[in-house]
This record gives structure tokens, sequence and C-alpha cells, in this order.
């Protein structure tokens, strides 16, 4: 078990194993935009995941926020905000329903946000990005954002909400925007791509090491192939590729082009500002930001699913192709389905442990499972990570497969994916996007009385019941549909 913190930095192989076949078959189109089945779902959808949100325990939560913590959390001051997304498909690919629900001190029974069936983005809500100090002083929440932190506008009566840092849900970004320049002929996925230090500065996060038995490599001139970083980057979260990534598609002068790509399909709250873009570094709350509809709007695309999916801001159909390629897409959710931190809405990484509850059922990536011992083995830059449980016996009561990446700081966590059922399962098929302000300052009560903080000393426990509580919550609810509707 480590005894420190190391992927809260964050603040500062093509292959895998599918199961069920996430790369697999074909889809049909999304239904026509009012369709009254789709409409029905949604609000079942809706319904469901904002009883989910005020029962999963976010409100029981103690704050470690105090100088040395050793013990002395007290009970959270305030509501978190938590912005949970679902769209659910048919077993042939349809867009069955699409949900959006946020929480925070002002909406501890959830806001059902009204998603346009056409646009698929939201109505009556004003977005703004992360600022830490509004949600500490509870003055400067009244207040309301600044005019620059808005990132979605709407009617002076609309739902204010502050969209939570993303932390290194983030890193999806920077991959689905690598990719688009693999398809632009920019990169290739074998394409040496070095990172440099700019003028003395350099990315902020040491370069993976994760055996440990030799000094960790100098960062300056670190070299990878394109696949290679993007391996690092999904799989353990590696800070450092995220770099080298940033940096490059900043050196090609293409992050503009990204940022305005995400505006033009419809997604505005997905932004990448990094405050020291030629070191593709500086990832804080103001400068990359995500909603969590947005996020899964992003998935969609990347699952892959034929025919208009939505409609843009200048009225063009907005399709997969609108994003990656193909064979983009098939990298990018081998990726996203060899992921190491199973941890947040599916702990399977935790399994039998009393300080987790198993949410999403999933399969464990067997590329980090411990032959011997069963346990999910992984590493966080030079730091060598040993979960501590057999995972073995999730793995043989696993219903589905969980393509997605998790983020994680102080003051954020998250988690986004695509969900698909193993053969001889109900057929299940959706895409859910979590992102909170409950990083490891947060805990369960319970926690208080041995840990210094969430995310310290043993166990090795960073993320409260409340995720595994939640992500089972929509599991349950996108199975409850009967199969014969799918």
């Amino acid at each position: 078990m480590r005894a420190t913190v190391r992927r809260p930095l964050l603040a500062v192989a093509l292959t895998a194993s599918l199961g069920a076949g996430l790369l697999a078959g074909t889809a049909s189109a999304a239904p026509a935009p009012g369709s009254g089945g789709a409409s029905s779902e949604s609000a079942r959808l809706s319904t469901g995941i904002a009883a989910a949100l005020a029962s999963a325990g976010f409100g029981a939560l103690v704050d470690y926020d105090n100088p040395g913590g050793n013990g002395k959390a007290k009970p959270a001051a305030f509501l978190p905000n938590a912005d949970v997304a679902v769209i659910e498909l048919t077993a042939t690919g349809r867009i069955a329903g699409v949900a959006n629900v946020l929480y925070d001190r002002e909406s501890p029974k959830g806001f059902r946000v009204t998603v346009n069936p056409t646009t698929l983005s939201t109505s009556g809500v004003q977005l703004s990005r992360w600022r830490q100090d509004r949600f500490d002083d509870q003055r400067l929440w009244t207040a309301g954002p600044a005019a620059a932190d808005v990132l979605v506008a709407a009617g002076p009566a609309a739902k204010k909400y502050m969209t939570a840092y993303p932390a290194s849900v983030l890193k999806v970004l920077v991959a689905y925007s690598t990719l688009r320049l693999v398809d632009s002929g920019l990169l290739s996925l074998g394409s040496q791509v070095r990172f440099h230090d700019v003028d003395g500065r350099s990315c902020g996060a040491a370069p993976s090491n994760p055996t440990g038995a030799v000094p960790a490599p100098v960062a300056d001139g670190l070299t990878d192939s394109v696949a290679g970083w993007l391996d690092q980057m999904i799989t353990v979260s590696d800070n450092f590729a995220t770099c080298a990534l940033l940096q490059r598609i900043y050196d090609l002068d293409q992050l503009d082009a990204a940022n305005a790509h995400f505006a033009a399909i419809g997604l505005p709250t997905l932004r990448m500002y990094p405050l020291q873009p030629d070191v593709g570094s500086g990832w804080l709350s103001g400068t990359m930001t995500m909603g969590a509809l947005d996020t899964a709007k992003l998935l969609l695309l990347v699952n892959g699913t034929p025919g208009r999916l939505w409609t843009s801001p200048d009225g063009a159909a907005v399709t997969a192709d609108s994003g990656l390629s193909a064979s983009s897409r098939t990298v990018f959710l081998a990726d996203l389905a060899e992921q190491s931190f199973n941890e947040v809405l599916n702990p399977v990484n935790l399994c039998g442990s009393s300080d987790a509850v198993q949410g999403i059922p999933s399969t464990v990536p067997q590329r980090w499972v411990d032959p011997t011992t069963g346990n999910v083995v992984t590493y966080d830059g030079d730091l060598g990570i040993d979960f501590g449980y057999d995972t073995r016996p999730c793995q043989a009561a696993a219903q589905v497969d969980f393509a997605h990446k998790t983020g994680l700081t102080y003051n954020a966590g998250g988690d986004a994916g695509i969900v698909r059922a193993l053969p001889g399962q109900d057929g299940r098929w959706y895409i859910v996007a979590s992102l909170t302000s409950v990083g490891y300052r947060f805990g369960d009560a319970d926690w208080a009385k041995s840990k210094p903080n969430a995310c310290e000393g043993s166990p090795y426990v960073c993320y409260p019941r409340a995720f595994g509580r939640l992500g089972g919550a929509v599991d349950a609810l996108v199975k409850a549909r009967p199969a014969s509707a799918r």
C-alpha cells in the first residue's frame, strides 16, 4: 500500500480483452428528435439518477481540510457538486434515452436537466467553470459566477451550476484531440514524440518509472510513440504522458483548433487551456473544463454509433465521423478498456473491501491482475500500487465491460466511460459520466478514525462509498429496462 498520494499531481499497448466486444458490431442511427419512446426513457433515467444521487451518501461525508489531518476530519460544511449524465443505447445502438442530473447544496434531491432532443444540449441551466474559493465561501457562492467563468449561458431564472474540475478525466480530451491529428495525417500512432523543456520549464510531473530499479529518466528529451504515450496516459493516468501529448498538440499549432472543434460540434463545456501549453502543463480548475453531458456525448462519438447523433449549433448533423475515424476509435476504446484504476463507479479493484461498495459489476482488465494473488497491481509514476484485494470473485460475478477513465485531485473525483453487457447478459449498453467535487479531501465518516486523509494510509481507498452506490444504482436503473425493449 502506498503511503503518499501521487495522482493528485494533476492539479499542478493497443490490444484489449473487451468481453462483449465494445469494438465489435454495428449500431443503428439515433431515433428522430422528439421520439416518444426516447422521451419516456429519458424521464425514467432522470428520475432514477436524481434518486440515486440523493441516497448515495454524498451528504454524509467528512472534510479533511484542516492542518495536518490526523483524524480530525469534520462533517463537510456543504453538499458537494456532482454532475451525472447517462446516454442509454438499445442492443443495436439506438439512443434509448438521455439524462443529466445536477446535485449541489441548492439541489439536494437532484436537479433534473432538460435536454434538447435535437441538439442533446442542456436547456435552462447556466454552467460555469469551477472556482474553489466560491465553493468554500457561501457569500461568493450566493453572488454567483463571474461573467468570464460562464461556459453555457441561460436566462436569469436558470439553475446556476458550477461544473467540477474533471481531474484526470480531462485526459479523454487530450487523447481524442491527439487521435484527430492522427486522422488528419499530422501524426501517426508510430510517430515519435519527444518532450522538451522550454526556458528551463518542464512538465511539473516526473516521468513514469514503474520498475523503480533504476533512476527515473530525465524528462527533457524523453521520447515515446504516440501509441505509447496514449496507453500510459489512459491506462495508468500518467501525467507526464499527458504533458508530452499536449505539448505536441501545441507545437503543431492545433490547440486552438481542438477547442474550436469541440464548440463547433456542440460540446461547449469541453475546453483545454493549460496555463503553460508550451510544456503541456498548468491543468487547473479554471483552465480545463468538462461537463458530464458533453463528456457523455464525446464518448458517444467514440462509441461509433452511425447516423445523426445530434445537431450542431450551426444546424449540421453530428455523426461519429464528425469526430474520429473508425481506426482511431478502435485505438481509443482499447486503451479505455485497459483502465487499471477501477475504484470509482466500478470499484472492482477493491473487491470484498468493507471500505467500498461494489458498483457497476464490471470485468477486471487482466493486464493488471497478479495471477497468484488476484490483486490489481499497477503503478503511479515510480510508485508501485498493489490494491491488496483478490478481484477474482468480482471477475466471476461480472456482468459488463466498462471502458473508462477516472480522475482524482484534492477537490475533484470523476469517472466516465462506456458500459456494455457481457455475452449471455441482458444486452444493456450505456455511457455514463460522473464529475464531482469529491476529491480525496473528503471521505466516509468512519475513515476519520484511522486515516489522515481519504487517500493516504491503509487501506488504499481514495473514493468514498457513495461512488460505488451511485455506479450500482445507475447500472441497476439501465438493467431494469426489459431486455425486450432493447
